[in-house]
């Protein structure tokens, strides 16, 4: 008896079911087809917009070609050219819909105005799996399928994935031209963990001595040096000095010699129109008197500093102390003696 009363309850069941399932899918139909007849009605009015949302309720309902489509021509009016060439595209991707069967060339009509306003983004990315954004919406996970088909001008992109830092980047799409992007994402730094301190070590206290404890000589500290050093390099100095400026003054005593023979040549030659005659205003006789004068100063200037450069060399020579009285002053050195009465410190020093 209960396997009859189980078998028979099994049978309304199904019977119920069968009759509620027509009924069901009827009655989404019927809100399917009113909504796509509201967003119609909006459209001849002019309320694009309300029209969209109409169409967009329509397509979360029933996924049906004949929805997007017309989500694609409401979003081609309100001028969102991306959106409006994605949802014709993916209306005509359905081979076996008798509606966009028959609207097809309407439908193909429709893509190429749209396509009149688009570029084409070729993106690429070193990193799989990252998320990518176009002006803020997204567009899938790199790598691409294909080409991002976006509005012509300036659009921001934004390419970020775990681990890796965000980038973002505007790219710049002309109409019916492909642009590419290459865009390499760089891995979060790790943060290093600080190194451990390094354990102090203590030094073990030094042996207790009995006796007295010496400390070594300690050499004598490095002055300046020696007086008799700097004075003997300035003796030298100078003595270079007044040879050189004695050779000046022979060099230009014997080149003034040669031009006064040759003026005064010129007066003995029995040509008077060479004689250059005191006061005479030729430019011949001015320039050889010149040439006598300026080399005559210059072999003077030179015995000059030659002869005070002698002078201060062989007084410097002359007062430079010995090299034995150098020797003997100074500080030789330092001792210090660590006994029981205290610290003791001994130098010697020379005189």
């Amino acid at each position: 008896m209960t396997s009859i009363l189980q078998r028979v309850a099994s049978a309304v069941l199904i019977a119920c079911a069968a009759l509620a399932t027509p009924a069901g899918v009827d009655a989404q139909t019927a809100d399917v087809d009113a909504l796509l007849r509201r967003g119609l009605s909006m459209r001849r009015d002019g309320h694009d917009t309300e029209a969209y949302q109409a169409f967009e309720a329509a397509w979360s309902i029933s996924r049906s070609p004949r929805a997007r489509a017309q989500m694609g021509l409401a979003a081609q009016a309100l001028g969102r050219w991306a959106d409006a060439d994605r949802f014709v595209r993916e209306a005509l991707a359905v081979s076996d819909d008798a509606w966009v069967s028959e609207r097809r060339a309407v439908l193909e009509r429709s893509l190429s105005d749209i396509d009149a306003h688009l570029g084409r983004l070729d993106l690429r990315c070193n990193v799989d799996g990252a998320e990518v954004r176009v002006d803020g919406a997204p567009r899938g996970t790199t790598p691409l399928p294909e080409a991002l088909r976006l509005p012509a001008g300036t659009v921001t992109l934004q390419i970020g994935a775990p681990g890796y830092l965000e980038v973002t980047r505007q790219a710049v799409l002309a109409i019916g031209q492909a642009t590419r992007e290459q865009i390499d994402l760089v891995a979060v730094p790790r943060a290093t963990s600080p190194l451990p301190p390094e354990p102090s070590v203590v030094a073990p206290p030094p042996p207790r001595r009995d006796g007295p404890f010496v400390v070594p000589r300690m050499p004598p500290p490095e002055g300046p040096p020696p007086r008799g050093a700097v004075q003997r390099t300035l003796a030298w100095t100078a003595g270079g000095v007044a040879v050189a400026g004695v050779a000046l003054g022979a060099v230009f005593l014997a080149l003034r010699n040669d031009e006064a023979t040759s003026f005064n040549a010129r007066n003995g030659d029995g040509v008077s129109a060479n004689d250059c005659p005191r006061g005479s205003s030729a430019q011949a006789c001015l320039d050889a008197e010149a040439a006598v004068a300026t080399r005559g100063a210059i072999a003077t200037t030179g015995f000059v500093i030659g002869g005070a450069a002698a002078i201060a060399s062989a007084v410097l020579f002359a007062t430079l102390p010995s090299r034995g009285a150098q020797a003997r002053v100074g500080v030789r050195g330092c001792a210090a003696a660590v006994g029981r009465d205290g610290l003791a410190v001994a130098c010697e020093v020379t005189f």
